[in-house]
């Protein structure tokens, strides 16, 4: 079992806890993660690992630095490609872009010797599983809904989202709609729901706000923050928000994301006033 020594500086207390999720690409489980990175690195040694170099400047810019961040060795990479694109000449396999992420992880793990491997979102979750299996790190997984997600789409298999817990000493659900798949894929003894949330301090009153997005004093402000992908359900919220009756009270609708799909929807109801599509916003 691996043991869990302190970083310099670190409380009598503290633990070595290792991160890991496919990117820093903008989304809410990313934008979980370094909110959740920072906010253990007060108190234990946190890394956080990507395998995709993929990363957000606004959301790299957000990791306190107490957190050290690491991923694959690009000169360990680099040299890999080279070595395997002379040897594909010769119908030779060599290492793949998976194997160098692997060897990283792996050789991260035995040098960190992590109290505890929290993985976000499925690739992750899988790729954990399969890549430090033998080593005795304890994973403790969280689901962001993408496991309901693949399953109603049927982009992975129940077979295969079974196999990415199948390591989990410990799996986090961060709504009641993601438990009951998760305890049809793993003992329903390792799940635990804990809620997603912010601390009061990161919010404001929205008083503040109103004037500048011309939002009437009475109205009641409806809000959606995500990115902008169809499947976040734009078009099911102003299909909603439609439905209310507005001669009673007045109320509005504020939308903010960023993409060509947004920019389609807000297109087709410049006619309603009520609704505000903001774009991309920093805060």
């Amino acid at each position: 079992m691996y043991g869990t020594p302190r970083a310099a500086g670190a409380g009598r207390n503290s633990v070595t806890i290792l991160l890991v999720i496919p990117s820093l690409t903008t989304g809410g489980a990313e934008a979980f993660v370094v909110r959740l990175a920072n906010e253990l690195s007060q108190r234990h040694a946190v890394h956080l690992y990507l395998f995709d170099e993929q990363a957000s400047l606004s959301l790299r810019d957000r990791l306190a630095p107490t957190v050290q961040l690491h991923g694959r060795s690009p000169r360990l990479r680099l040299w890999v490609d080279r070595i395997r694109l002379r040897l594909r000449r010769l119908g030779i396999r060599f290492w793949t872009a998976d194997d160098v992420t692997k060897y990283c992880l792996r050789k991260l793990c035995k040098e960190l010797h992590p109290a505890v491997v929290n993985t976000h979102l499925y690739l992750a979750n899988a790729f954990v599983a399969e890549t430090i299996d033998d080593l005795g790190c304890p994973q403790v997984v969280t689901d962001h809904g993408d496991y309901r997600y693949l399953s109603t789409t049927g982009a992975v298999t129940t077979d295969e989202l079974r196999q990415s817990l199948r390591g989990a000493r410990a799996i986090v659900a961060l709504c009641d709609a993601n438990m009951p798949l998760l305890e049809r894929l793993a003992p329903e003894s390792t799940i635990r729901k804990i809620y997603n949330g912010l601390e009061p301090s990161a919010l404001r009153p929205i008083d503040a706000d109103r004037a500048r997005l011309d939002l009437p004093d009475d109205a009641i402000v409806f809000g959606m923050v995500a990115r902008g992908i169809p499947e976040k359900g734009w078009n099911e919220a102003v299909e909603a928000f439609e439905q209310i009756d507005r001669r009673v009270r007045r109320a509005c609708l504020v939308l903010v994301g960023e993409s060509p799909t947004l920019r389609d929807l807000a297109a087709n109801y410049t006619h309603d006033p009520d609704i505000k599509f903001v774009g991309w916003a920093a805060d």
